[in-house]
């Protein structure tokens, strides 16, 4: 069934990219993206991996496609491994058909079967949460109901393709947490999803800790064996990342320009001291006063309380139509419409469930409840310390601003938190799924 479910989102995201065009692999560009993602995204950063694989294909310089800021960002800024996996199935389909293989399309449709190989651990998860026989169909129905999926299924940054990499690992840790092994096997998939998209390791240092204090844990409260689990992962981590960091330091000037984009408020490269140095004059720049002020003042926008206002008091104002799709750009913009819904349900479903108890199921619907809490904890607490760290231009609880595993834990969690409250939750959820894809898909009927 897994496999099933996989199938029938790759056809949906087929359908959907392909709308309107009459030859969809030949005339999709990165221009539609704005319009497919409810104008929530329209930059060109699905574009890097695309003339990464042409240029490592036809070895040709990056430059070529990067050269005068075309992009905005070098080929040293991003990961490569996607790129490599695109040049080689691009020389692969050539032969066969070579305005197919070299399409625009056909790069869009090669990524998103990379994204959507994401609900694998994610289907792996809700086995080991899930007492009774797993439902892959449900849960894919239940937690793709939602703006902020939908539309990463098919952006080719590749986040969500290397968040199933971070959640596979989260996974394999979670079933075994007295051996070795699944500590070396993490290593080398939390390296790959690195190299898949940089973002993804702000995900590590939280879920990390908890995972050792596990570990430490399990092994008797032994400090050698947890301390050894750990330099294994990190080694294994650093190995990983190693190919693509040595060429980017022998042909390339890696200036860290996501970094100091993200956390320094775009400080300048210091060329004489690197990285530390634009950290030392990030910090004569602004002062410490400035900077609690500065993430205190961000920390309470995240929660975009007036976006909600604005959505709601548009509803009477303007058609029914424009009203959807701002639902749906704020829900795939920011992290906290991705899970408001969720947890307003959840109140909801639970007040009603303890005000009707003959409404709760007869035995419990999450196994390893202390395990269920604390990943919710760590992936919540990840997201709140990136708010709280990062200091640019751009706003701190945008998406893809965000480790995108920890999005999509959260959300499969709060999906079967509502489900395991009992008949009320249930019936609610898949109420609000319905009226969820209503919303994302009426322009098609």
């Amino acid at each position: 069934l897994e496999t099933v479910a996989l199938v029938i989102v790759i056809l949906g995201v087929a359908a959907i990219v392909s709308k309107n065009l009459e030859l969809p692999l030949h005339t999709l560009t990165h221009h539609h993206m704005r319009y497919l993602t409810y104008g929530a995204f329209g930059a060109h950063d699905p574009m890097f991996q695309y003339v990464n694989g042409i240029a490592i294909l036809h070895d040709e310089p990056f430059s070529k496609y990067y050269g005068n800021y075309k992009l905005l960002y070098h080929v040293q800024d991003r990961g490569i491994i996607a790129g490599v996996l695109y040049a080689v199935l691009r020389g692969i389909a050539a032969p066969l058909s070579p305005d197919i293989a070299y399409s625009y399309g056909f790069y869009t449709l090669f990524g998103s079967v990379l994204n959507i190989l994401a609900l694998l651990p994610v289907f792996a998860l809700h086995k080991y949460f899930f007492p009774g026989k797993p439902r892959p169909l449900l849960i894919l129905f239940l937690i793709s109901a939602s703006p902020f999926l939908v539309t990463n299924y098919f952006l080719t940054w590749f986040k969500l393709a290397g968040a199933g990499l971070v959640i596979s690992g989260i996974v394999m840790l979670l079933l075994d947490k007295t051996s070795i092994k699944p500590w070396i096997v993490t290593g080398v998939v939390w390296g790959l999803a690195a190299n898949f998209h940089p973002s993804l390791a702000l995900s590590f240092p939280v879920i990390t800790i908890w995972l050792l204090v596990r570990y430490f844990r399990g092994g008797e409260n032994r400090f050698l064996p947890a301390a050894g689990v750990f330099v294994v992962l990190v080694g294994i981590f650093v190995v990983m990342n190693m190919p693509w960091t040595i060429v980017k330091a022998t042909y390339y000037e890696d200036t860290s320009k996501l970094f100091r984009e993200h956390f320094l408020a775009s400080q300048s490269y210091d060329r004489e001291h690197g990285l530390l140095g634009s950290i030392r004059q990030f910090a004569d720049r602004y002062t410490l006063e400035e900077q609690i002020s500065t993430r205190a003042e961000r920390l309470g926008k995240s929660f975009r309380v007036e976006e909600i206002g604005s959505l709601i008091e548009s509803a009477g104002k303007t058609k029914w139509e424009k009203v959807l799709v701002r639902w749906n750009w704020l829900e795939a913009s920011f992290s906290v419409y991705v899970f408001a819904p969720l947890i307003v349900l959840l109140v909801i479903s639970s007040l009603l469930t303890w005000l009707v108890p003959a409404t709760s199921w007869s035995e419990s619907l999450i196994k390893h409840n202390g395990d269920f809490r604390w990943l919710f904890i760590t992936q919540l607490l990840s997201i709140f310390l990136v708010i709280i760290v990062s200091f640019g231009k751009n706003s701190p609880d945008l998406t893809w601003n965000m480790p995108m595993s920890c999005l999509v834990v959260l959300l499969y969690l709060l999906v079967h938190a509502n489900v395991a409250v009992g008949k009320i939750g249930a019936a609610l959820l898949f109420g609000y799924s319905f009226l969820t894809y209503y919303r994302l898909f009426f322009q098609y009927f």
